[in-house]
């Protein structure tokens, strides 16, 4: 069969972690785990995703800090960040650096997720890069 897209979600809020969590149930072929900042450097670390979607909650400090630690540990995975209208240009600012692939302003549009989730499944079905 077709490979799964595996998504890492890091919110600090459990009630949108849930919500995400029952929206992405909806679409085929993807695979999500919903994490806490505070655990997402481990997930970033040990897990196999094909992209992780950082949401500045609670601050973007801390979603800044998490990309940092990416690129440190030479984890080149595209990270798509959900930001306040407010924290939008120094993400974009730092953007090459940080490898981030995109920048999503709240309120989501989820209409435009999933048109990039579907783009990223189409990438890893091309890639075929089944994951162990």
């Amino acid at each position: 069969g077709k490979p799964m897209v595996n998504i890492l979600f890091v919110n600090g809020d459990p009630t949108v972690r849930d919500m995400l969590k029952v929206a992405l149930q909806q679409f085929k072929g993807f695979e999500g785990v919903f994490v806490d900042p505070g655990e997402s450097l481990y997930h970033v670390a040990e897990g196999q995703y094909h992209v992780v979607f950082l949401e500045d909650v609670p601050g973007p400090a801390q979603t800044f800090e998490i990309l940092e630690a990416m690129v440190q540990a030479d984890r080149r995975l595209p990270a798509v960040v959900i930001a306040e209208e407010a924290n939008i240009n120094s993400f974009a600012h730092d953007r090459k650096r940080l490898n981030i692939s995109a920048i999503l302003r709240k309120p989501i549009d989820t209409v435009e997720v999933f048109k990039m989730l579907n783009r990223l499944r189409e990438k890893v079905n091309a890639m075929d890069l089944t994951v162990a």
